[in-house]
């Protein structure tokens, strides 16, 4: 019986998310300029190690195999065009985050509305398709001290959608399409 339990749990997944994986290397200028400035000025800072587009926070259990099916049925041929470098504050988690933001496309916000029309997704108030770069303090970061960072910014990526990846709710890479 217990055996069985274990079984029947490690299919289900809850929590989880489903992204895109991008390459890392185009941020590389990007990474190295802004953590300059966060250890100059001495702020606690992590830099995300596998940069990704989340297209949906998935808050419901479903079954491994069903987000793996949808995955599967799913396209990356996205072209991401830069919008800016933001500072989200953490509304979920006791975390800021410098992210780079990018401007919505319609086949990024088909995507969101085709998981949101099959799973229990989280929502936020607009579709702002971004990259976290850095996890900071709450609060660690001063929206003047941003400003002053993004003033001479190296020029932004433009990024392709490499992977179609889903994430588990110990961020976690589960598959990779």
């Amino acid at each position: 019986m217990r055996f069985e339990n274990y079984i029947t749990e490690a299919k289900m997944m809850k929590n989880t998310m489903i992204g895109f994986g991008v390459q890392a290397s185009r941020l590389t200028r990007l990474f190295k300029y802004i953590e300059s400035w966060l250890i100059r000025y001495d702020i606690k800072h992590e830099q995300v190690k596998d940069p990704h587009f989340t297209i949906a926070q998935i808050t419901g259990n479903y079954p491994k195999d069903d987000l793996v099916r949808q995955i599967n049925d799913m396209h990356k041929d996205i072209i991401f065009n830069p919008k800016k470098v933001r500072l989200f504050r953490g509304v979920n988690v006791p975390k800021d985050f410098i992210a780079l933001e990018y401007k919505p496309n319609t086949k990024y916000v088909e995507l969101f509305k085709e998981l949101s029309g099959e799973y229990e997704v989280r929502e936020f108030p607009e579709i702002r398709p971004h990259i976290s770069l850095f996890s900071v303090e709450k609060k660690g970061v001063s929206d003047i001290f941003f400003e002053d960072m993004r003033r001479s910014m190296p020029p932004l990526p433009k990024l392709k959608a490499e992977d179609i990846e889903l994430w588990n709710n110990k961020f976690e890479l589960e598959y990779t399409k």
